[in-house]
């Protein structure tokens, strides 16, 4: 079962269309608080990945604050509102951000984020999802549900396109690009100093599907990262790059024309590299060497060259 705000585009029945008669897709809105009980059958659900949200976008803070706080925080309600009556619930994972980490602070580690914090967000979208990891926290306390929460950092990879609630690209993405188009990929200088934890969505989602399936007594806690690891410098990146698509060529351009305009000025905290020690303990997950991951996406992108 998939629920979406704007149900099944053309898109993602073209990309689920070897599995399509293992999902059923289903057009809720979360502010809606009688949405998710109008999904069918109920009484089978035994996993949910709770993702849905609304990401930062600075003009939106702006023209549509409380957006942010329906859409991320009563949306969120809502969704533990139905799990908590679901008769055959074993887990709930409430999908989070590493922008809850927030700017660097006097306590902020120079090695990588760990679960534990500190936290320190600036805008509305990683405000809303600190407040509804801690909701959903007491949720899981007063009702006894099976909780885990997971932190994601840099995502790029398979079906990641512009839509309604994501409008800031990865730099991933931007490397598909023009891989796909046959053109040069245009970086300002400066982000030649920057860098980030990039990680693939698939290997995300092999990181979901464990913590959904992995035993109770396996887990020790309830919050994982899910990232790299490692910072990377965008000169690695696209070292990587290069080596999954040996074409590619690097045009250097002034920042309001470029693919991928980065500061370098960004590296502790939300920027840094996000400490996965507890993935690999727990879930024996690791990520794949980013040539890999970009090589499989850059593949997807080669059979799905209009969907970018």
């Amino acid at each position: 079962m998939v629920v979406d705000i704007s149900g099944p585009d053309r898109a993602a029945r073209e990309w689920f269309d070897d599995v399509a008669p293992r999902i059923e897709f289903a057009q809720a809105d979360l502010r809606d608080r009688d949405a998710l009980s109008r999904v069918s059958s109920p009484e089978t659900i035994t996993h949910v990945v709770h993702a849905a949200m609304i990401a930062h976008v600075p003009e939106w803070e702006l023209s549509d604050p409380r957006r942010y706080l329906d859409v991320n925080i009563g949306g969120t309600v809502n969704a533990l509102e139905w799990v908590r009556a679901l008769p055959a619930l074993v887990r709930v994972v409430y999908v989070s951000t590493g922008g809850v980490y927030g700017d660097p602070t006097a306590a902020t580690p120079t090695g990588p984020q760990l679960e534990d914090g500190p936290f320190n967000p600036p805008e509305l979208y990683p405000i809303s999802k600190l407040a509804s990891e801690a909701i959903a926290r007491r949720y899981a306390e007063l009702f006894g549900l099976d909780l885990r929460i997971t932190r994601l950092s840099g995502v790029f990879g398979p079906m990641e396109r512009r839509t309604v609630g994501r409008t800031i690209m990865s730099a991933g993405h931007a490397i598909a690009s023009a891989v796909s188009a046959d053109r040069p990929l245009r970086v300002s200088r400066r982000s030649l100093a920057a860098g980030g934890d990039f990680l693939s969505a698939e290997d995300i989602a092999d990181g979901v599907v464990r913590l959904l399936e992995m035993p109770a007594a396996a887990l020790h806690h309830d919050t994982y990262n899910l990232a790299f690891g490692t910072f990377t410098d965008l000169r690695d990146l696209l070292e990587a790059a290069r080596s999954a698509a040996p074409g590619l060529t690097i045009e250097i351009v002034e920042p309001e024309s470029a693919d991928i305009d980065m500061n370098p000025g960004d590296r502790l905290a939300r920027w840094n590299a996000y400490a996965i020690a507890r993935a690999r303990c727990d879930l024996g997950w690791a990520p794949r060497p980013l040539a890999e991951q970009l090589a499989s996406y850059l593949h997807w992108v080669d059979r799905h060259r209009d969907r970018l």
